[in-house]
C-alpha cells in the first residue's frame, strides 16, 4: 500500500469518471499544478532558511545541511544510532589525524557549549573510528586565559560536546564572551586516557608506530569560517577589583589556574569559580639558622633553582657541572642577610630499567658540607656560605622525576617508583619536609625531529597519568604529614604558546611563579611541623 504522506495519489483530486466532462479535465489539471505550485515554494523555505541562517549567525554556529531531521542537531536531542557513508573509508584513518577534518560549532543550547565534530558531519556521522581523539581546549577571555579541563560529552561517535566550563575571576559584568582555542592532539589512541597504551610497563619506541595510528598533530582546529569562533553568555563569578581580598589556597596537590593578561599574572581556583590566593611564607627568627633548601630533579629545577633563590634573597650561585654532561649539574645559592641557602643536583630519571638507581645514591644530603664534598665545585663558593652553616641540616627538598621517560606506562611508573622507593626514603629521611613535584606540561609539537616519534608517548595525556600514579604513589607509600605535592601541571596546560621556549622549557615569568609555589610550599609545610610539635 503506498504511504498516505508521500505518495502522489493524497495530492491529486478524485479521479474523472468515465464520461466526465472535459471541463472538469481542465479544473482538475488547474487545481494540480497550482497545488504542485504550492508544494515547489514550500520546499524552498528550508534552503532560505539555512541561507539566511549562515549568513546571520554569529561565526562558528553555523552547521552544514545534513541528511537528519533538524531535532538531532541540537545537543539535547536523542541522536540516531545510524553511520554516516564516511565511516566505511580507509582515508579515514589518516584523515582523523589532521586538524583540517575536525570544525569547532558553537551550539543552541539553554547554556553555553561547543561541540568538536567532523567538518562533514553528515559523511562521517556517528564514525565509531572517530571515538578516541583528545583535545586541548582553552578559553581566552578578554583579560584572562583558562584551560578547559572537563572531560566532554561524546554523542554521537566523534562528535565532541563541552558544556562544563570555566567561570571568568575578574571580567567585568555578570556574563562575557571568549574565544574558543582548540588544538588537536590525537585523531585515535587506544589505552591513552588510561595511561596504559601497550600492555608492558615501558613502550619502547619500536612500538610507538603502532600505537599510534598517526602523529602528534598540536594543529588548531576552527569554526567553519576557518577561523576561531567566540562564545558568548559565559558567566563572570566575580565584579570585585584583582587586589581585592581571597581566601587562601588549602592545598597545592591540585591548583587549577588562570592567567591574567597582559600583566602575566596567575591567579589560582580553590573551585572552579572561586579564586584562592598562595600562602605567604614567613620568614624564620633572627636567631635560627639558615634554612637549606635542595631541589632535585631535571633541567627544569635547573632554571627554577635561579627564580627561587631570587625570591628568598639568595640568589649569589655558584655552578659545577659533572663529566660529559653539556649543561651544568649542580649549584649552591646564598646571599649576606638572607635566611636561606638554596641548591641543586640534577638526575636523569628514566626508570630503573635503565640502570640509574645509582643518579640518585651519589649524593650525600646528610648536611649542606656533605653535598657539596661530594660535588665539583670550584672554591668560590658564595662568600655569604660560612663556615659555620655548613653542617646545618635539610630543611626542605623538592624532588621531580621529569619526563625522561616517557617510555613509562602508568604500570612503569609505578613499578619504578616502586624500585627507587629505598633511595628516596633515605633522602626524605634526610629533609624536615619534602614536596613532590608534578612534571608540567610539554608541546610536543615542537619535539626535534632527532628524537623520532617520542611525541607518541611524551604527551600531556602521558604525563598527566604519569602525574597522578605518582601521587597515588605518595599517598599509599609515604608520610603524608611530612610529604606533600605540587601540581605544576595544571598550571602550565593553561599557558598560551608565547609562554614556552621550546617543547619542554618556559620563560623566565613562568620559573618566577614556580618560585612563588615553592614558596607557598615551605610555608605550608613549616605550618605542619608546627601542629606536630
Amino acid at each position: 500500500m503506498p504511504d498516505p504522506h508521500t505518495s502522489s495519489a493524497s495530492y491529486s483530486l478524485v479521479s474523472r469518471s468515465p464520461g466526465g466532462s472535459p471541463r472538469g479535465s481542465s479544473f482538475s489539471s488547474f487545481a494540480l499544478n497550482r497545488r504542485r505550485l504550492a508544494l515547489a515554494l514550500v520546499s524552498l523555505l528550508p534552503l532560505l532558511f539555512y541561507a539566511n541562517f549562515f549568513l546571520t549567525s554569529p561565526e562558528g554556529s553555523f552547521r552544514a545541511l545534513s541528511f537528519l531531521p533538524t531535532r538531532f542537531l541540537y545537543d539535547d536531542a536523542l541522536l540516531p544510532p545510524s553511520a554516516g557513508p564516511g565511516c566505511a573509508l580507509a582515508t579515514l584513518l589518516v584523515s582523523r589525524n589532521n586538524a583540517s577534518f575536525w570544525r569547532l560549532n558553537i551550539l543552541t543550547t539553554s547554556k553555553p557549549s561547543f561541540a568538536i565534530q567532523p567538518y562533514d558531519f553528515e559523511k562521517y556521522y556517528n564514525c565509531p573510528e572517530l571515538a578516541l581523539a583528545t583535545f586541548t581546549v582553552r578559553l581566552h577571555y578578554p583579560n584572562e586565559t583558562h584551560l578547559v579541563d572537563s572531560n566532554p560529552r561524546q554523542g554521537p561517535f566523534g562528535r565532541y560536546v563541552y558544556s562544563d566550563l570555566p567561570t571568568a575571576l575578574f571580567e567585568p559584568g555578570r556574563t562575557t564572551s571568549a574565544e574558543v582555542e582548540v588544538l588537536l592532539e590525537f585523531g585515535h589512541f587506544s589505552g591513552l586516557a588510561a595511561g596504559q597504551p601497550c600492555a608492558a610497563a615501558s613502550c619502547r619506541d619500536a612500538a610507538y608506530p603502532p600505537l599510534n595510528s598517526g602523529t602528534w598533530s598540536g594543529k588548531e582546529i576552527f569554526g567553519y569560517r576557518g577561523r576561531r569562533v567566540k562564545l558568548a553568555g559565559l558567566s563572570s563569578a566575580s565584579l570585585r577589583p584583582v587586589d581585592d581580598a581571597v581566601p587562601e589556597c588549602t592545598t597545592l596537590a591540585n591548583l587549577p589556574s588562570a592567567l591574567l593578561v597582559p600583566a602575566k599574572q596567575f591567579e589560582y581556583k580553590a573551585r572552579a569559580d572561586e579564586p584562592c590566593s598562595l600562602p605567604e611564607l614567613q620568614l624564620p627568627a633572627p636567631a635560627s639558622h639558615p634554612k637549606w633548601i635542595h631541589l632535585f630533579g631535571d633541567s627544569n629545577f635547573r632554571h627554577a633553582v635561579v627564580s627561587l633563590a631570587q625570591h628568598l634573597g639568595a640568589g649569589e650561585c655558584t655552578w659545577a657541572t659533572l663529566p660529559k654532561e653539556p649543561y651544568p649539574t649542580h649549584a649552591v645559592c646564598g646571599n649576606a642577610g638572607s635566611d636561606y641557602i638554596v641548591t641543586f643536583a640534577f638526575v636523569w630519571f628514566k626508570g630503573p630499567r635503565f640502570g640509574n638507581v645509582s643518579d640518585y645514591e651519589n649524593e650525600n644530603l646528610s648536611s649542606l658540607a656533605q653535598f657539596i664534598r661530594g660535588m665539583p665545585f670550584t672554591p668560590d663558593l658564595p662568600t655569604a656560605i660560612a663556615s659555620t652553616m655548613l653542617d646545618i641540616p635539610m630543611s626542605h627538598l623538592f624532588i621531580t622525576t621529569g619526563s625522561h621517560a616517557p617510555q613509562l606506562s602508568v604500570q612503569g611508573m609505578q613499578a619504578s617508583l616502586d624500585e627507587y622507593s629505598e633511595v628516596l626514603r633515605q633522602k626524605i629521611d634526610q629533609a624536615s619536609a619534602t614536596t613532590f613535584v608534578a612534571v608540567p606540561s610539554v608541546d610536543p609539537a615542537r619535539i626535534p625531529t632527532s628524537y623520532g616519534n617520542q611525541a607518541a608517548l611524551r604527551n600531556n595525556i602521558m604525563i598527566h597519568k604519569q602525574n597522578e600514579a605518582q601521587q597515588q604513589w605518595i599517598k599509599s607509600t609515604l608520610d603524608r604529614r611530612k610529604v606533600d605535592y605540587l601540581d605544576l601541571f595544571g598550571m602550565t596546560r593553561a599557558l598560551p604558546d608565547a609562554a614556552r621556549r621550546d617543547s619542554v622549557h618556559f620563560e623566565p615569568f613562568v620559573y618566577k611563579e614556580w618560585a612563588n609555589l615553592f614558596a607557598a610550599a615551605l610555608e605550608l609545610a613549616r605550618r605542619r611541623q608546627e601542629t606536630r610539635l
